[in-house]
């Protein structure tokens, strides 16, 4: 029978929690065997006390993942979580070293099947099922103490012996179902909050009855004050931004520019969250949209483009996480005419990077389902935008 695992993602203040195996010296998160009767949740919970010394709230779950060949077949759990208390400590005979990472900073030496993981999770992606193959040259599936065995007998390095396993097997990775835009519930919150929001400013903008404009003040307040409840925000933060958003409510614009040089797609590391995304940002009043992702493509990664096409226009309202206002993404593809790699005061790196080498995402500004989109239209120019 398969085995039932674990696995955490403790994320804090923009960084990743990780272990070091004692058995191959590589990198993964805190894991383990979901043990008889406790629940997975439970399960979540001790090993990351037991393996890291931290107390954790677990905060989302990120999905399944199935790991299956080479070694016995493991379905593993993925959840996000907090930390709420206790120390950094080592696990004897399970972990040699445990620390945070920065986003930018995650180390190579990282286990096979948590490569994909930490990815998910850094990417706020939730709903996942995927299937994680290996399988040996010979064919040949071995247990644990097996594969100590021959690591023993190799003579070399824990961690060179494993990465050499790795490097000689066929491996693939499948997104066997991926979360689709359908509101979650901790989406559910925000839609009302900014639909009472967006009455009273009909409400303040239209009306001219006093006891009316009383109570659609008083609305907006109840909105502010859901979004405080709710989040990190104070009541007097979200007043402030509902008072630069004057007038009847509409969307914002958020443009982004894609451009490819030999194959491979410009994303800048966003120094916001020290995740990457295609340049881009809110629209500005008075310019073209075109005008408007060249100026922020050269603004924000230091490179000359031409906006040739439109390859995309998404609804923000239905990509987590949520913006604080209701906002339409529009995607252009781009000509590269000149420059070079140049960020600035919001961005820390410039780079091009391959589809299936993509590092972290700032998932709100881009995902991997947009540069999905984005790959195909490079691979066919005439086909048509994608749009909510």
């Amino acid at each position: 029978m398969p085995g039932i695992a674990v696995n955490v993602a403790v994320i804090h203040e923009g960084k990743i929690l990780l272990t070091k195996r004692e058995d191959f010296e590589v990198w993964c998160l805190p894991s383990g065997e979901v043990e008889e009767g406790e629940s997975l949740a439970e399960a979540a919970i001790r090993e990351t006390k037991e393996e890291t010394g931290v107390d954790i709230e677990l905060t989302r779950l990120v999905g399944v993942y199935s790991r299956l060949g080479g070694m016995p077949d493991v379905h593993a759990v993925l959840y996000e979580a907090k930390p709420i208390g206790g120390e950094l400590r080592l696990q004897p005979g399970e972990t040699t070293e445990v620390k945070y990472f920065t986003f930018d900073k995650i180390p190579q030496a990282i286990a096979f099947a948590h490569k994909k993981r930490i990815a998910d999770a850094l990417n706020s992606s939730s709903g996942m099922s995927v299937k994680q193959e290996l399988q040996s040259p010979d064919g040949v599936t071995v247990d644990r103490q097996t594969l100590y065995a021959l690591r023993d007998r190799s003579g070399l390095p824990r961690q060179r012996f494993y990465l050499q396993q790795i490097e000689g097997a066929q491996t693939s990775e499948t997104v066997q179902l991926q979360n689709g835009h359908h509101d979650t519930p901790s989406a559910k919150w925000l839609n009302l909050a900014r639909e009472l929001y967006s009455i009273a400013q009909a409400g303040l903008t239209y009306c001219k009855n006093e006891y009316d404009l009383y109570s659609y003040r008083r609305l907006r307040e109840i909105s502010a004050e859901i979004i405080a409840c709710r989040s990190e925000l104070s009541r007097e933060t979200v007043m402030q931004a509902f008072s630069m958003q004057a007038g009847y409510a509409t969307p914002k614009i958020d443009v982004r520019g894609a451009v490819f040089h030999e194959g491979r797609i410009l994303l800048v590391q966003e120094k916001a969250d020290g995740k990457w995304a295609m340049p881009g940002g809110w629209a500005d009043i008075g310019d073209l949209p075109s005008a408007m992702v060249e100026r922020e493509v050269l603004e924000e990664a230091g490179f000359e483009v031409k906006a040739v096409k439109v390859a995309a226009i998404y609804d923000a309202n239905r990509i987590d996480p949520l913006e604080f206002f209701h906002a339409f993404k529009i995607i252009f593809l781009c000509n590269l005419l000149g420059g070079s790699a140049r960020p600035n005061h919001e961005t820390l790196a410039v780079d091009f990077f391959d589809f299936n080498n993509l590092p972290p995402l700032s998932s709100g500004r881009t995902n991997e389902s947009m540069l999905r989109e984005i790959f195909a239209h490079r691979e066919d120019p005439n086909r048509p935008a994608a749009f909510d």
